[in-house]
């Protein structure tokens, strides 16, 4: 059975690039089962020109003190989402209540602080170099009657060169407009049940700490980024950190649901304050169904995957269809310095298991330090960045101790969905 498009309508004023990107992410499913039902601008632009050529319905609207009334009425009324795109008119308050939660614009600054009255095009770039800013960026947002004081939706920032102009700033602050202006649109219309996956914190660990690294600074700004993002459950994938630390990273997730999995940093003992699943156990491993997808949690704090584990793992498999599964340890060689010095010990018999299932496996795992996808015939493996650290993917041991991340998991019916969150410091 199909299912129904979710539509959107484009309120442009300019040369249309961003729009042309929807029109092309559209196109790709890139926006998934989306279409655009009107571009509607409120002068003569390219834009216009843009929307005609794909045979999308184009409106221009005469701008004055009924502009909104008038727009209102060429809305198309089964309209999912209105995205502003490059629009510079100011849309009154009854039209945004209207709509509360269904428009959306994109902004070419970070926002709250570069927001507001005269915050467009070159303006906002210009101010932001006379700030002194070390970095700008693009957001999404909500629009609502206050000018660019609608939540955030998603927002992306790059670091400002000493040499920066507002051209070179304008230019790359476009780029990341075409990047996160689709996403932000998928995101909201084909909404999943998003999952944070955050592993190796290694808090207070002084190999961690001699590098120069604020691990629990990293954390705290990984959880904050989550809570930001409305994000409510969370996967810890292991390496956690000393015993002492665990009170802190337990203390700050207690208002959020959450699934554990054990590194070889690990020992099951320091989690049974915690977590009740480690209690009268020797081994953390268990199952259980996320948005209709069956997902299993493995324990490889031995450095291995123990014959009872196996077996578990092998039976589950056969009762399951598009099973994902949660090992702190990678399972298919990604050809690092990590991947040869510090492996599962039993990979081979691991990867064998997922093999002979014949299903189509999804692998979530940390360990590696580094954000790496892999697909070899029906196994996906996904290794999430550190929020420590990371150890680059080559050859030689290579730390880069000023950058740090997490995953974000977007869990729909019989299918996940992958996005790396990445910080520099």
């Amino acid at each position: 059975m199909s299912v129904a498009k979710k539509k959107i309508t484009v309120l442009v004023s300019g040369s249309g690039t961003n729009l042309q990107r929807i029109i092309d992410c559209v196109q790709s499913d890139e926006i998934r089962n989306t279409e655009i039902s009107a571009v509607i601008a409120d002068r003569e632009c390219l834009a216009l020109e843009r929307a005609a050529k794909h045979g999308i319905k184009n409106v221009r609207l005469q701008r004055g003190p009924d502009f909104s009334s008038q727009l209102n009425k060429v809305i198309p009324a089964d309209t999912d989402l209105i995205v502003l795109a490059g629009f510079l008119s100011i849309l009154d308050k009854h039209f945004c209540e209207n709509f509360s939660g269904k428009i959306i614009n994109i902004h070419p600054a970070l926002l709250p602080k570069f927001g507001g009255k005269g915050m467009w095009g070159k303006h906002v770039h210009t101010a932001v170099l006379s700030a002194g800013e070390k970095e700008s960026g693009a957001s999404v947002h909500y629009v609502t009657a206050g000018i660019d004081e609608g939540g955030v939706i998603l927002q992306q920032s790059f670091p400002v060169s000493e040499k920066e102009t507002p051209d070179t700033l304008a230019e790359k602050v476009h780029a990341i407009e075409h990047e996160i202006l689709p996403k932000a649109i998928d995101q909201l219309l084909n909404k999943s049940d998003q999952i944070a996956f955050i592993t190796d914190l290694h808090l207070h660990e002084k190999n961690v700490s001699k590098k120069g690294v604020d691990a629990v600074a990293n954390w705290k700004t990984v959880l904050q980024d989550v809570k930001a993002r409305g994000i409510s459950r969370i996967i810890l994938g292991g390496d956690l950190g000393e015993k002492e630390a665990l009170k802190i990273i337990f203390d700050d997730i207690k208002d959020f649901d959450f699934r554990l999995i054990l590194g070889n940093h690990d020992k099951i003992s320091d989690f049974r304050t915690f977590f009740a699943e480690t209690v009268g156990k020797q081994e953390l491993y268990y199952s259980a169904q996320i948005s209709g997808n069956d997902c299993i949690f493995l324990d490889t704090s031995s450095y291995k995957l123990s014959q009872e584990q196996r077996s578990y793992l092998k039976n589950w498999l056969g009762s399951t269809e598009n099973p994902v599964v949660f090992i702190h340890h990678p399972v298919l060689d990604d050809g690092s310095w990590m991947d040869k010095e510090h492996p599962l010990k039993n990979k081979t018999q691991v990867e064998e298991i997922l093999r002979q299932s014949g299903k189509n496996v999804t692998l979530i795992s940390g360990h590696y330090h580094h954000f790496y996808k892999v697909t070899s015939d029906k196994i996906r493996q996904v290794i999430s960045p550190a929020v420590s650290y990371q150890i680059l993917n080559s050859k030689s041991y290579q730390a880069d101790t000023k950058s740090f991340g997490y995953l974000i998991l977007g869990f729909s019916e019989q299918e996940v969905s992958i996005e790396a969150v990445n910080f520099s410091v």
